[in-house]
């Protein structure tokens, strides 16, 4: 039985990227239209906490390894999202929570950077039946051609020349597993103004 929260694909900007597509990648789960912060006066946003994200990590060029923890589900970094589905409870009745999706992708082997782990996450989840999506045949592609379109709708949105300011009043892009748009989930930040 699927939940109401959503598995995403999530594309980071990074600081120094090498290339146009240079993303940082992760598995992102929140739920369904999340609260999202206020910007005020000073541009600083309280952290509603009501998503984890799931991710493959070197800062400072230490080696890689597994994070997960929990997060605001926009952040000024976030550029977009792909959908994979709802987070599902697979072929068990046990419901799926976010700990059961963090013990599993623990294991997912870092065997390159955060590209690669998130493709092979993926296909932990739906192996598992961790994800309920009703366009199951757009996996049969194989999971780095799902994460690929995704690279493309976010390029194509990003590189319009959209300034930081703008971003924080937008919604964030979102895509299907097809790198086809659809209606966003996650809300643009609110602007506190004073009268």
């Amino acid at each position: 039985m699927p939940s109401s929260d959503r598995v995403y694909v999530a594309y980071y900007s990074k600081p120094n990227p090498k290339h146009d597509q240079d993303y940082h990648f992760s598995i992102l789960i929140c739920p369904k239209n999340p609260v999202i912060g206020v910007f005020d006066e000073s541009g600083a946003a309280p952290k509603i906490v009501n998503s984890t994200i799931y991710h493959a990590v070197n800062l400072n060029n230490s080696p890689w390894r597994y994070e997960s923890r929990a997060v605001p589900a926009r952040t000024p970094r976030l550029l977009g999202v792909l959908c994979l589905g709802k987070l599902s409870g697979g072929s068990t009745s046990i419901p799926v929570d976010r700990a059961r999706v963090d013990r599993l992708l623990k294991g997912v082997p870092i065997t390159v950077d955060c590209r690669v782990w998130v493709i092979n996450a993926i296909e932990r989840l739906v192996t598992a039946g961790y994800i309920y999506t009703q366009s199951p045949q757009a996996f049969h592609r194989g999971y780095a051609a799902v994460l690929q379109k995704g690279c493309e709708f976010v390029y194509d949105k990003t590189t319009r020349k959209v300034r930081e300011e703008t971003f924080r009043t937008m919604s964030v892009f979102a895509c299907d597993t097809f790198g086809s748009q659809i209606e966003p989930e996650i809300g643009p930040f609110q602007v506190l103004t004073r009268n």
